[in-house]
């Protein structure tokens, strides 16, 4: 467990004690990394950021967005009688374009009191400090690698890692000044030593205030030009721009909440979908955030929502080919994971859904037209199986992929497809395909059947809806003999029962008694868990709390939505899994958030309590389709003077703009609206703390039921009266202990959830004292704090030692030399040959493996490697000047007893070449050692080595080549 001290008041909550969040700009090759520390990591170089006297890490754990929601991080704290302030954000350079935006840091000192202080700021480079970093290095530092620092810039092997202002002590490594360009070996630099140091030490007077900027490209550059443009790049003017942009890009839609936490979390959650977006090979797609480059139709869902549902559409159209391409001839939408296995049902449902929603969302015909046979081939596949495939009428029997984890028939296989081919028949109808429609709005009628008849089944014999219907048993994970899945009965997506696939309506007592099932067997510190209560699964939580808004059970949706947002870090990323309940609150380093479907399903959720359409069988009865409005009101809001609106929002039936002002005996309806199709009704719930007294409104027609108010669609205001409900607030606090203290706390392998292997809920006499409070984030964050604390004492009385949350330290000279030798062991200087970063051509290269990685020094990094395919390929290296050379070395990649066959060939003018070492019968297994070939010296410009041939594919790689020259 990690130290509650870890949390200190009156910064922005962090859940995870590491926790990583990402800068950048939409569509870029790959994420920039902000560490939990505070340094910039690129997975090309890491900026580190310093301190004080003794030059201390920063330590930026509770890092913010700016204004909440602009990628732009920011952290402050003291020391010494200094404000210090730490600013990151990325910008993109004309210059260097999209592909290599340059991270921006600002470090800035101030001096509040009324005596002088000493103040010191510094940056440094490294590889990767390692920890919690995702992905080593692309290029790591060998021994050879060379450094250099003038004109306020570090160089590695000749290109540019970091700008900074000039006024700065410069140091190769920590108390070693700079004296001139220097190789890794000199000072025993890797990775993860910090070198080319800059160092800034002002005494600052009375109200003074100093601030230098550093500025790192995401890859290192060398081109004169590209170098220019860094150095000249004014931090203020690209900070101005870089606001003004995202301001811009998410404009005026939106929502306003009385609540920091709720409201910033909308707008941050979208920052965080975008900015898992790339462009790779000239494509751009949308990514799964930072643990998952790649897209998932099962997170592309709930993405496509978000964006159409913000008028973001300029984000899901880039996914069209892609989710084109992931159908399979029979109909099928296959996952990334599935690799063409149409067997396995994983995502069908949500990649139709998906396409069809679109055209339903922006009625772009043209769209529709290009899409339409690939929507009839998906819907008819559901018609297809639900007719002709089995027994039950319903999608395929399928094996366990993931989530769910059963082998049979998947409840959320038919869920989805059903969602799907109801939006597949309005899809029709949008452009005419009356014929379709019609035929699908039969088969619609009875899979509708099978699947209640199924789900009937279940609920009787299991006491609620769990994720296999009929008989199923655990199977083998993806088909794999041996690899038995342990966990079977993954509730994920079972619950979806009525929204958004409205298959029971929001009063089936099925729903209820499924959400209380799952609640009470599968919740960890508030939280869906996942593999029986083994790991958190905070996001997944939002399928529960959005079926909890629907049938207007608000004081668990809102406990749902606090928790998860509980589970955010401080710039509100959130993570997938891997977090062991009340443990050290951390993701493991290989899974790290920010998880772009997390951010989704964060967005759409409060974008759905603020507005939302619901009913008509999910819009196939277009006449029955209501707009919700303020379906989740959080107690913590309703106060005189405050209010919730809705800015601008997108709909399924146009756009809507609306206040809720909150006085002291009700609220004031507002309502602006522009539709091209009329809800049935708008509809307004009366939050869960308040008794409605009455209610007025211009509406045509307006009345009260269930607790809801409803209000024909002309409606343009209404007046609310209500009076407080006694009770509304006693015992919020104590319930969220008693809920975290009678989970299951211990991972459920047996399946067996007897309540009394639950914990037993109890208080202690000072909770059981603690006054009635309205439901806030607030109130639940001391909540989960309390009980955390309480847990953390237990561990530390019973001898246990608080998980370490430090940042990377400098090292010292002796650290720096043991993990060098441990790394590289004694190298004599001789031996690294002359080639480190000399120009290096070739016939061709594959993206992330250049030429350079072939002569950077590093013999021993598999990744750190020149590759081409396919077979034959030349590499050649120019050194510079003629030189006496007796020795070439060769390092091919090694694994697997693959075996190259290759030549080698010297040339002192590029047109005539002389071969000195033939392996072009060779059938021996390459090695770390490498081939070394000598030969008699002579002078030579260029080494060119010709890779033709590679016994286990027809790729060739080339891990280095030292060319040694002639004692």
């Amino acid at each position: 467990m990690v130290d509650p001290a870890i949390d200190p008041p009156g910064r922005e909550w962090c859940y995870a004690a590491q926790s990583t969040t990402v800068i950048g700009m939409p569509f870029v090759p790959e994420p920039v990394q902000v560490t939990y520390d505070g340094a910039i990591y690129t997975r090309h170089a890491e900026l580190a950021f310093f301190y004080g006297k003794t030059l201390k890490p920063v330590m930026a754990r509770n890092k913010t967005f700016l204004d909440g929601w602009i990628p732009v991080v920011g952290y402050g704290w003291k020391e010494d009688g200094v404000d210090y302030r730490l600013e990151i954000f990325s910008a993109e350079l004309p210059e260097l374009g999209r592909a290599n935006l340059v991270q921006f840091a600002r470090l800035t000192m101030a001096n509040p009191g009324d005596t002088p202080a000493e103040g010191v700021i510094a940056a440094a480079a490294r590889g990767s400090a390692g920890h919690f970093r995702l992905g080593g290095p692309r290029e790591p530092i060998a021994p050879a690698t060379r450094f250099a620092m003038s004109d306020n810039c570090l160089t590695r092997n000749g290109r540019l890692v970091y700008a900074f202002s000039p006024g700065a002590e410069t140091y190769a490594v920590p108390s070693v000044p700079y004296r001139g360009a220097y190789r890794a070996m000199d000072h025993h630099i890797t990775d993860r030593a910090a070198t080319g140091l800059s160092v800034y030490r002002r005494s600052l007077k009375p109200g003074e205030t100093f601030s230098t900027a550093f500025k790192m490209p995401r890859v290192p550059v060398g081109r004169p030009d590209h170098v220019a443009a860094v150095l000249a790049a004014d931090c203020q003017r690209k900070l101005d721009e870089t606001v003004r942009y995202w301001i811009a890009l998410l404009g005026d839609r939106g929502f306003e909440i009385p609540e920091k936490r709720v409201n910033d979390s909308y707008r941050a959650a979208l920052v965080h979908l975008i900015l898992a977006t790339r462009n790779q090979g000239g494509r751009n797609r949308q990514g799964s955030g930072l643990p998952y480059d790649a897209l998932f139709l099962n997170d592309y869902m709930d993405m496509l929502l978000a964006y159409d549902t913000a008028g973001l559409h300029q984000f899901a159209e880039p996914n069209v080919d892609w989710l084109i391409r992931k159908q399979h001839p029979s109909g099928m939408f296959i996952d990334v994971h599935n690799r063409g296995n149409n067997t396995i049902v994983t995502s069908h449902g949500q990649g139709l859904f998906a396409l069809a929603y679109h055209l339903v969302a922006t009625r772009d015909k043209a769209y529709g037209r290009k899409v339409y046979p690939h929507i009839r081939k998906g819907a008819e596949f559901v018609v297809n199986d639900h007719k002709t495939h089995n027994k039950h009428g319903l999608i395929r029997s399928s094996i366990p992929y993931d989530a769910p984890m059963v082998t049979g028939y998947h409840t959320c296989h038919n869920l989805f497809s059903l969602l799907a081919l109801r939006t597949s028949i309005r899809a029709a109808r949008l452009l005419g395909e009356t014929r379709d429609a019609d035929a699908w709005t039969q088969a619609e009628a009875t899979y509708r059947d099978a699947i209640i008849k199924a789900v009937d089944h279940v609920f009787q014999k299991e006491g609620y809806v769990r994720s296999g219907l009929y008989d199923w048993r655990a199977g083998y994970v993806q088909g794999r003999k041996g690899w038995i899945n342990e966990y079977p009965n993954q509730d994920w997506e079972n619950n979806l029962l009525v929204y958004p696939t409205e298959l029971l309506s929001p009063d089936d007592p099925r729903v209820a008694t499924t959400l209380a099932t799952i609640r009470a067997r599968k919740y960890r510190e508030g939280c869906m868990t996942y593999r029986n209560g083994m790991h958190i699964h905070q996001y997944i939580t939002l399928n529960q709390a959005n079926q909890y808004r629907a049938i207007g059970d608000q004081t668990h949706a809102l406990l749902d939505l606090y928790h998860v947002l509980l589970h955010n870090g401080s710039t509100h990323e959130g993570f997938e899994n891997l977090v062991i309940p009340w443990s050290n609150r951390t993701p493991r380093a290989s899974c790290p958030p920010p998880h772009a479907w997390a951010a989704a399903k964060t967005a759409l959720f409060i974008r759905n309590m603020m507005v939302c359409e619901y009913g008509g069988r999910a819009g196939i009865d277009e006449n029955d389709r209501d707009l919700y409005l303020y379906s989740l009101i959080s107690p913590a809001w309703i106060e005189a003077g405050k209010r919730v609106a809705i800015r601008n929002a997108l709909t399924e039936m146009g756009s809507v703009s609306s206040t809720l002002s909150f006085t002291e005996d009700g609220a004031e309806l507002t309502l602006g609206t522009d539709f091209h199709r009329r809800p049935r009704h708008l509809v307004l719930r009366i939050p869960y703390c308040v008794k409605l007294g009455s209610f007025t409104s211009d509406a045509d027609r307006a009345f009260e039921k269930g607790g809801l108010l409803f209000f024909s669609p002309d409606v343009t205001r209404a007046s609310i009266k209500w009076h407080p409900r006694p009770r509304a607030h006693d015992s919020n606090y104590q319930d969220i202990l008693r809920g975290y203290r009678s989970e299951f706390h211990f991972v459920v392998k047996d399946g067996n959830y007897d309540p009394t292997r639950a914990g037993k809920p109890f208080l202690l006499a000072d909770e059981a004292d603690h006054p009635a409070e309205p439901l806030s984030f607030d109130l639940v964050r001391r909540a989960f704090c309390t009980e955390y604390g309480r847990r953390f004492a237990d561990y530390t009385r019973k001898g246990g030692k608080p998980y370490p949350v430090k940042p990377p330290q400098l090292w010292s000279a002796a650290t720096r030399r043991a993990e060098f030798v441990k790394r590289h062991g004694d190298i004599r200087p001789g031996s690294v040959g002359i080639t480190v970063g000399r120009p290096a051509t070739a016939s061709a290269s594959i993206p992330g493996h250049p030429t350079a990685l072939a002569v950077d020094g590093n013999a021993s990094e598999l990744r750190s490697s020149w590759q081409a395919d396919p077979y034959p390929q030349w590499l050649r290296i120019d050194l510079e000047k003629p030189v006496r050379i007796d020795r070439v070395h060769v390092f091919p990649y090694w694994g697997g007893g693959r075996f190259y066959r290759y030549t080698v060939e010297v040339s002192q003018d590029g047109k005539r070449w002389e071969q000195v070492a033939d392996l072009s019968k060779n059938a021996r297994p390459a090695t770390p050692k490498g081939d070394l070939h000598r030969f008699e010296p002579r002078l030579a410009r260029y080494v060119r080595v010709n890779m033709l041939y590679h016994s286990l594919n027809k790729g060739v790689h080339i891990v280095e080549v030292k060319v040694l020259g002639a004692e």
